[in-house]
């Protein structure tokens, strides 16, 4: 099984993430959009508050 962590999406070639904000009622809308118009599954979704989350801030270097 492969892991995905948070060096690995920010390689590139990395498949393209999408990091929202899974509390704010305006991201998860954006996030629903987004989920219903990604018909060739494009995206993939991280949300900021979660350890994955966390771990891809920290790697960029942005605040959470």
């Amino acid at each position: 099984m492969n892991t995905i962590t948070a060096s690995s999406l920010i390689l590139p070639g990395a498949p393209a993430v999408i990091v929202f904000d899974g509390e704010c009622v305006l991201c998860s809308g954006f996030f629903c959009f987004i989920l219903r118009h990604d018909k060739t599954e494009v995206f993939s979704f991280v949300i900021a508050q979660s350890n994955l989350g966390a771990d891809l801030y920290h790697e960029l270097g942005l605040t959470s």
